[in-house]
């Protein structure tokens, strides 16, 4: 078959073969964009110091010192005897 070459798309002519319809008018389409701002809210939050005071026993070591002066009697001489021998002496 050989193609007809009388034929004429109505694309091609604009559509000129049929006459132009009124438009129809759909319902409006909502696209919604949301866009976010920073928005600084100051949230306070109290805090109270309580400071408990404890008593609390710590040993304190305190050493304390005396003296007192001694005087021993000089050494005897080497022939007397001395009194602890003298009374085992007696016992006997």
């Amino acid at each position: 078959m050989e193609p007809n070459q009388n034929f004429i798309s109505p694309a091609a002519v604009g559509g000129a073969l049929c006459p132009e319809a009124p438009p129809i008018v759909a319902p409006t389409n909502y696209v919604v964009q949301d866009i976010c701002h920073p928005q600084i809210q100051p949230i306070i939050h109290p805090t109270e110091l309580i400071k408990q005071h404890h008593c609390v026993p710590v040993p304190k070591h305190i050493c304390t010192f005396s003296s007192k002066d001694v005087f021993i009697r000089s050494a005897r001489k080497s022939g007397k005897t001395s009194r602890a021998s003298v009374r085992s002496r007696k016992k006997k």
